[in-house]
């Protein structure tokens, strides 16, 4: 655990420095990603229109940081660990119908791994304001010991004005704040500008709604938005498939690591008769089946 001193000017012998004289690669261990581009321990983003899959898409996300490969977003290698998704929007029984159809395809040893590593808290029937120091409190002990902590949405758990540049940054610093005391790292879901979205340019680093210190003060953004029927890469990949029956996920902004491409899959619906708003995404590769193996 890291002290994390947010209203305190340090004196200069309390700054942290960077030793150049003794600096060297024996010993010291490298970056550690969460996901390729993101780092552990820093705050990120994930940017989309609403109805357009960006809670599922990081519901996926939650469960492959915790074991889970057989519904995996094949991104790059994500290293297994304890992971908590903070569902502020979605009454609990849409987040356990999106659970259900990741399950279906899951084998039982994963899915005990899930159940392991995977903590998922539902808040739709509270008014959560992470600036107040009782839920501050409460975030932290949530996050202690989590890899990554996933909060959908943005917009629920703070009462400040999300278009004005000092009000977000003081929340986007809360969130660093976290990071820094339990060394997890936080992905947050936030909705498009709709003007972004209507122009065609849903997938840009500026797409985010409200005060451009959303976008500025993280360290990594994932956009979700769907394809374009005039995308060329999609359409060498989704064959007969509609780009309303798909998902596409770029990463916009990475400040740590190699920057990738964009990722297109297709959305998968649960075909149990009592999950009636689950599906999966499916990543869509040029020439590769639709179909998808389920365990029993």
């Amino acid at each position: 655990m890291t002290d994390f001193h947010f209203d305190k000017v340090p004196s200069i012998d309390e700054i942290d420095s960077v030793d150049l004289m003794n600096l060297s690669y024996e010993g010291r261990k490298p970056m550690d990603f969460i996901l390729p581009g993101f780092l552990a321990g820093t705050v990120g983003s994930v940017i989309g229109a609403g109805g357009g899959s960006k809670s599922l898409l990081s519901q996926i996300i939650s469960f492959n940081v915790g074991g889970v490969k057989s519904v995996d977003l094949d991104i790059g290698d994500i290293p297994v660990g304890r992971s908590v998704f903070i569902s502020c929007e979605d009454p609990k029984i849409v987040t356990e119908d999106r659970a259900l159809a990741i399950k279906e395809y899951c084998t039982q040893e994963e899915w005990e791994m899930v159940a392991r590593n995977v903590d998922i808290k539902c808040f739709s029937e509270y008014s959560i304001d992470i600036m107040d120091d009782r839920w501050f409190k409460l975030f932290v002990e949530m996050l202690e010991g989590t890899r990554l902590a996933i909060i959908d949405t943005l917009s629920l758990i703070h009462s400040y004005d999300e278009n004005v540049n000092t009000d977000m940054k003081k929340i986007i610093s809360r969130f660093r704040q976290i990071c820094e005391i339990t060394g997890s790292g936080i992905l947050f879901i936030h909705h498009a500008n709709k003007g972004t979205v209507l122009s065609g340019n849903a997938d840009s680093q500026q797409a985010a709604r409200g005060a451009s210190s959303i976008t500025d003060n993280v360290r990594f953004q994932l956009n979700v938005f769907m394809p374009s029927n005039d995308d060329r890469d999609f359409k060498k990949v989704a064959g007969t498939l509609k780009n309303r029956d798909c998902v596409a996920l770029l990463a916009s902004k990475v400040n740590y690591g190699e920057k990738y491409g964009t990722f297109y899959y297709e959305r998968i619906s649960s075909d149990h008769p009592n999950n009636k708003g689950g599906y999966i995404l499916k990543k869509l590769q040029k020439g590769a089946s639709s179909e998808q193996k389920k365990y029993d």
